[in-house]
């Protein structure tokens, strides 16, 4: 072989152990990078978990802070405790329906409530035999002077109901007025048959008296068959008194009786609402000026009684809720 050919073989030989260890360092560099994506996979496996832990940690204290102490009616969430509430038998069904209802929504609250009558109602919270007086009517210079607060919780209207075998269904402004003083003795007078008139009546301290003669300008000069300590008493009376003539609070109103049209405006909420309907009246919680409400359970109720909720019950009872 001449050297030529030895010469060429030999680097070929040294072209060939070049290529392989070429070959080689690319290989090994690969399975290097390899390697290192499979351990930034792998750490990046172990660190999900731990991210997502986080993530929801964050998420769970994010919402405990949002719902720690507090509801609705704002951080008064964790209530307890009692309140007493004595006065108008026009507010028995509404104070009762709401106390019911705050109760369901607070189970370490208690709330108790008599139907004394208003003015008993507010002599009671000033000696602090209760904390709240209910009041079916205004309050007087007098009572505000002692300490009594006006907190007006709705309007009501005030219902003129007779027997259902009445057949006068309207009256007007000026006829109540002749009737109610005694002017007018006879049905026959205003419309209807030949009946003697039987005029009944709240008791002197009555809210709805109170209203209803101030409204009518006629207090001190009505004349009553009848004066009775309640609203379910005079419905009773005028429903089994033939041609009896009474008034109670609209919503207390029920089908044993039937409820007159004045000026020939039916009591509703919107003819109220609208100013067409003129023997209304306010729905009052009076306390003590000397009690704080603010932050305390009794503050708790009267935002209660403002919500949504406490609204609604306002309002299904035919009333409408104070702005």
């Amino acid at each position: 072989m001449s050297k030529m050919m030895l010469k060429v073989k030999k680097t070929g030989y040294i072209i060939l152990i070049l290529i392989f260890i070429v070959t080689t360092l690319v290989s090994c560099r690969r399975e290097e990078n390899k390697q290192d994506k499979n351990n930034e996979n792998t750490n990046n496996d172990l660190q999900e978990p731990n991210d997502q832990e986080n993530n929801n940690t964050g998420e769970n204290n994010t919402s405990n802070n949002g719902n720690e102490g507090s509801d609705d009616l704002g951080n008064i969430g964790s209530l307890e405790g009692s309140i007493r509430l004595a006065g108008s038998t026009s507010m028995e069904k509404l104070i009762e329906d709401l106390s019911e209802a705050f109760m369901n929504k607070y189970p370490k609250v208690t709330v108790s409530t008599e139907a004394t009558g208003s003015e008993k109602g507010i002599e009671m919270m000033l000696l602090g035999s209760v904390d709240i007086g209910n009041v079916s009517r205004r309050l007087s210079e007098s009572e505000k002077n002692q300490g009594a607060v006006e907190n007006i919780i709705a309007i009501d209207g005030i219902a003129i109901i007779t027997d259902k075998e009445n057949s006068v269904k309207n009256l007007t402004i000026d006829q109540l007025v002749k009737i109610f003083t005694g002017e007018i003795k006879n049905w026959s007078a205003v419309g209807g048959k030949d009946q003697a008139i039987v005029v009944i009546g709240r008791e002197k301290g009555s809210g709805t008296r109170d209203t209803l003669e101030e409204t009518l300008g006629i207090g001190g000069k009505s004349q009553y068959s009848y004066e009775l300590n309640g609203t379910e008493e005079v419905i009773e009376k005028v429903a089994s008194t033939s041609g009896a003539i009474g008034y109670v609070a609209g919503n207390s109103m029920d089908d044993t009786i039937l409820t007159m049209t004045i000026e020939d405006v039916e009591l509703t909420v919107e003819n109220m609402k609208q100013g067409f309907y003129l023997l209304i009246r306010p729905m009052v919680m009076v306390t003590d000026k000397d009690v704080p409400l603010k932050g305390d359970l009794i503050q708790g109720f009267f935002t209660f009684i403002k919500s949504e909720e406490g609204q609604e019950i306002i309002n299904r009872l035919g009333m409408i809720p104070a702005e």
